[in-house]
């Protein structure tokens, strides 16, 4: 299963989220699978209670 098979599930499945875009930031080079990755992570990190707040 592919990073975005993965993300698409965690978010879509349940129907927890209805519609989402991505913004690549300052990595114009990141691919779909690049940004599902990380998206993957910090999920996994939050479900495990490793999350850290983002702050200003």
């Amino acid at each position: 299963m592919s990073e975005l098979q993965k993300l698409q599930s965690t978010l879509f499945e349940q129907n927890s989220v209805g519609d989402v875009k991505f913004y690549p930031g300052e990595s114009r080079d990141a691919t779909v699978e690049d940004m599902a990755r990380e998206m993957n992570a910090f999920l996994a990190d939050l479900k495990a209670g490793n999350a850290t707040p983002a702050s200003d």
